[in-house]
């Protein structure tokens, strides 16, 4: 069963469609949030707890969020790097705003980066039937 979940939310290969990136999306962000919750927790009495928890917390967010999207792409019949390369973007054009001082302008750019991102993944159907990356997982 712990491979079979491990599979569903960390691996970079195969397909998944709308209904599942979802489902995985929403109950990763409850179980990321619930982590990030814990660790505030620790934040009065264990500051090194605080920051191990909130490097978990992050580092399982980013892994699954890379997956998912990778996955989702796949079921688009795109390479998964292109997906990586959108979600990589938005971070470095809210990042390098801030650095540069243009922090708002920045940060609104990257959310429309992410907005797109997120229709594209949520809402656009993948390829009808097998493409390159596997079977079509709406069995179509």
């Amino acid at each position: 069963m712990l491979g079979r979940l491990a599979g569903g939310y960390l691996s970079f290969k195969g397909r998944i469609g709308r209904k599942s990136y979802w489902l995985r999306s929403a109950s990763a962000g409850f179980v990321v949030g619930l982590l990030g919750l814990c660790a505030l927790g620790l934040r009065p009495s264990s500051p090194a707890g605080f920051v191990l928890l909130s490097a978990l917390a992050i580092g399982l967010g980013a892994w699954i969020s890379a997956s998912l999207v990778v996955r989702r792409f796949h079921d688009h019949g795109r390479n998964g790097w292109a997906g990586l390369g959108a979600l990589a973007a938005g971070a470095a054009i809210g990042s390098l705003g801030q650095y540069l001082g243009v922090g708002l302008p920045a940060m609104t750019l990257a959310s429309v980066v992410g907005l797109a991102l997120f229709v594209y993944l949520g809402f656009v159907r993948g390829t009808k039937g097998d493409n390159a990356y596997g079977a079509d997982p709406a069995g179509g």
